[in-house]
């Protein structure tokens, strides 16, 4: 069976909405919208609400910045591969080994 791909970047949060309690990320091709994700804040504490909102933006930025940190992590391991082949063709150290898992939960849906 093939993963499923996710919603093609950009991504981008949309501004905040005083009716609605969290944020949209959302990305765009060819001019349609696609819904990636709301992000809801995670207390109705009125004391902790402006700590909340502030997680949640940085939460939502995290979300909407995730297709280009994967292309990013590809070229880094990548690049990072073909410099170590000048030392030492078969290292497979740490970096290699978490950028790889990395990449195939977010390309594959590997745990």
């Amino acid at each position: 069976m093939s993963a499923a791909k996710h919603t093609p970047g950009p991504w981008r949060v949309l501004p905040g909405e005083s009716d609605k309690d969290y944020l949209r990320v959302r990305g765009t091709r060819l001019g349609q919208r696609y819904k990636v994700a709301n992000v809801v804040g995670v207390t109705s504490i009125p004391s902790r609400k402006e700590m909340d909102d502030a997680e949640t933006a940085a939460n939502a930025r995290l979300i909407a910045e995730a297709p280009g940190l994967l292309v990013a992590l590809q070229l880094l391991l990548i690049a990072y591969r073909e410099a170590v082949k000048l030392y030492d063709p078969n290292t497979d150290d740490a970096f290699t080994v978490t950028a790889r898992s990395a990449i195939a939960k977010a390309t594959e849906g590997e745990s």
